[in-house]
């Protein structure tokens, strides 16, 4: 499937244990590369990719040492360390499941 926004994307390619990252064609739309046999960065495997965003996957936390409490307004807390990030660079042995269609028909 295609996707129209990075933020779809991306929550679609963290669920899916087989998402390499994903790429944006050059009208817009993303969509997740999975194991296959292409390469793929900015203007590869041909130059309608404008980006490719690499799957990182999370870090196991180490233990942490005791932070003390906060006393009243408790700062804005990080995202979860659980969620996959993503960098632009390329992916090797990949490739999308296709077409995209733009209308529900």
């Amino acid at each position: 499937p295609s996707f129209n926004s990075e933020q779809a994307v991306q929550q679609a390619c963290s669920a899916s244990k087989k998402c390499k990252g994903y790429w944006q064609r050059v009208s817009g739309e993303y969509r997740m590369l999975r194991p296959g046999g292409r390469s793929w960065k900015k203007g590869l495997p041909n130059s309608t990719v404008k980006s490719v965003k690499v799957k990182k996957e999370p870090q196991p936390a180490a233990d942490p040492a005791p932070q003390p409490q906060p006393a009243a307004d408790p700062a804005p807390q990080p995202a979860p360390a659980d969620l996959a990030t993503y960098e632009e660079g390329s992916i090797d042995r990949a490739d999308y499941d296709g077409p995209s269609f733009n209308s529900e028909q």
